[in-house]
């Protein structure tokens, strides 16, 4: 990812970053990282469920991740399939040329790749971290997200940490 390349970010990947208490990070990748209403939405509604602890300030996620305006309502093959952040996230960076989704669940990555949008995970903004110098080591971080109940298909992470030296 280059610097400064647009990049719309979901919900699960801001939650796994505070999971691993990594939010601060998020203004120091060379990306133009956003977000959706839509996904603002979930994170709150997440909050008022009493589900596992989300503290994200949402004032600062609009500071640091500025909202992405969608330009049309979400198509509804969108809507029908996915929860309303993925979709939103797709819809936007379809909108926008070249914009790429930082999302992890597996039907909004397979929606996203079909429709040919350039995508990235979770571990790979790590890696991506990681080769910036802006985190020392992967494993902990890994372990971090795992253990505070962000789920990783366990062959993934071996194979991501053997690829990066760990």
């Amino acid at each position: 990812m280059a610097a400064g390349e647009l990049v719309i970010v979901n919900t699960s990947p801001l939650i796994a970053f505070q999971r691993a208490g990594l939010l601060p990070l998020l203004p120091s990748l060379p990306l133009d990282l956003r977000t959706t209403a839509d996904v603002l939405a979930e994170l709150a509604a997440g909050k008022e469920r009493d589900l596992p602890p989300i503290e994200i300030d949402l004032p600062l996620i609009e500071i640091d991740l500025p909202l992405i305006e969608l330009k049309s309502i979400v198509h509804p093959s969108l809507a029908a399939e996915l929860h309303p952040g993925e979709a939103s996230i797709i819809q936007a960076a379809m909108e926008n040329e070249g914009a790429m989704v930082w999302i992890d669940e597996r039907r909004g990555r397979f929606k996203a790749e079909a429709l040919g949008l350039p995508l990235v995970g979770t571990l790979g903004v790590l890696a991506r971290a990681k080769s910036s110098g802006l985190v020392a080591a992967l494993r902990p971080i890994v372990e971090t997200m795992i253990s505070n109940g962000i789920w990783m298909r366990p062959a993934l992470v071996e194979s991501f940490l053997e690829a990066h030296g760990e």
